[in-house]
């Protein structure tokens, strides 16, 4: 921010002397730098409403809107978030949604008092699908799955002793359902 202040004070001084508003003499700065005082101002004003204002200037060019948990499918997305909030002790952020048919997500804000969570629709639609995954039991064929190829890397791994699936493993299984992993 210091060297962008610099730059276009730099620039209005070079255009104060173009334009002769301020000129050496005697050795000395002599006339009234507007052009400096203008880009001054100038950047300290864009950076305050960076600062400021930046988050929600980024999520409506985006064309965010906020997120109603009126329906049941939000409901998975709002208990993550809030889950996710829950760890860190940190004040739950609010939720936007992108109407965009590629999954994605991202944060966004100044610190964790003043943040966002945005979703695109298209996360919204696969997280719905891996839920219904999760309530047929779908998961538990991966969880099956996992356990038999992996268990003999995992019982070397841990220096002979035998794999025994633990309240981590469930746990894991659990929450890669839930975010759709």
């Amino acid at each position: 921010m210091a060297k962008l202040i610099l730059v276009l004070a730099a620039f209005g001084l070079g255009l104060d002397f173009l334009f002769h508003n301020v000129r050496f003499s005697d050795g000395r700065l002599s006339g009234i730098p507007w052009f400096t005082a203008a880009a001054v101002i100038l950047v300290v004003a864009q950076s305050l409403r960076a600062y400021f204002a930046g988050a929600d200037l980024v999520l409506g060019a985006l064309g965010a809107h906020p997120f109603f948990s009126d329906d049941q499918k939000n409901q998975v997305v709002i208990d993550v978030v809030r889950e996710m909030a829950l760890a860190p002790r940190i004040p739950e952020p609010r939720i936007d949604v992108i109407d965009d048919p590629s999954p994605n997500a991202f944060a966004i804000g100044r610190d964790s008092e003043h943040s966002a969570i945005c979703v695109t629709q298209g996360l919204l639609e696969q997280m719905e699908r891996r839920a219904t995954w999760c309530a047929n039991r779908s998961t538990l064929v991966a969880a099956m799955h996992a356990v038999t190829r992996n268990g003999p890397l995992t019982q070397a791994a841990s220096h002979g002793r035998p794999f025994t699936p633990s309240a981590r493993a469930r746990c894991t299984a659990t929450i890669s359902c839930r975010v759709g992993l």
